[in-house]
């Protein structure tokens, strides 16, 4: 959960940066709040807040708490996360879980050509 909390204009950056670090046939995962519907965020954020409450938060705590994050914290919707991994080279993302307003992908760097051929020929020599 921490891309929300870079600008948008500099994740592709480090989705980059991410991508190029890791080794051919390895993964990412990313979890990260959505927002893809809108009719549905005023409806978390009230089951949210209520549940601040309920822990004993008091309003102006909550309402610190928001006004804190208003502009810092800024959600792509699941379209828009799964074309950043694309465009940064990854396979296809697949969403493995979805709770709320909340998303998790596994998205993998594609195996290198030597790599693929080096294992298919592993697989020619065996009986």
């Amino acid at each position: 959960y921490g891309l929300q909390f870079i600008a948008p204009e500099a994740r592709p950056q480090i989705l980059q940066r991410i991508y190029d670090g890791l080794q051919s046939g390895g993964y990412l995962l990313l979890s990260e709040k959505t927002t893809d519907d809108a009719h549905e965020e005023p409806y978390f954020r009230s089951r949210y807040e209520a549940f601040k409450r309920d822990h004993g938060y008091s309003q102006q705590e909550i309402d610190n708490k928001k006004a804190a994050l208003e502009g810092v914290l800024v959600p792509w919707s699941a379209q828009q996360n799964e074309a950043a991994l694309r465009a940064a080279g990854f396979e296809q993302p697949v969403c493995i879980s979805k709770n709320w307003n909340f998303s998790t992908w596994i998205a993998r760097k594609p195996s290198s050509h030597s790599e693929a051929v080096r294992t298919a020929a592993a697989a020619d020599t065996k009986p």
